[in-house]
């Protein structure tokens, strides 16, 4: 049995340099020739929600608190894009800095396997109180 419709939602997470305008009209010219090539299908494309991404400054009171203690507690200084959907990106446009930090990892978080043990959940907990201790005027 072949469906009438079928829809499909794409979430797409990008570094903050991508050109995202540029990605959005190569999609719809993409879109465009599918229709083109097969009249028959009704294909469209719409984008619900854009936002772009930042890149956090690597300077700063709170930066250089949170360096400082990496170094102090042997952990690499590694920071990186944050690739998946997060509310940081609304904060930064509205002038917040936020810095993503937590226990855990990634790729299992939200799934089936989601799971966090509790020397890790303790180790950001006391790295959590350095930094406030550390950043507190």
């Amino acid at each position: 049995m072949v469906p009438d419709w079928c829809e499909a939602w794409i979430d797409i997470h990008l570094p903050p340099k991508v050109p995202v305008g540029e990605i959005t009209q190569d999609l719809k010219v993409i879109v465009g020739q599918a229709q083109e090539e097969h009249p028959q299908v009704e294909a469209s494309i719409r984008f619900t929600n854009m936002h772009t991404g930042y890149e956090l400054p690597e300077k700063g009171l709170v930066v250089q608190a949170l360096h400082d203690l990496y170094g102090k507690r042997s952990l690499p200084w590694a920071p990186e894009p944050f690739c998946s959907h997060s509310d940081a990106n609304l904060l930064w446009a509205s002038g917040v800095k936020p810095v993503l930090l937590g226990p855990g990892s990634l790729d299992k978080a939200h799934a089936p396997d989601d799971s966090v043990s509790f020397q890790q959940v303790k180790a950001a907990a006391e790295l959590y109180a350095e930094l406030l201790r550390s950043v507190a005027v």
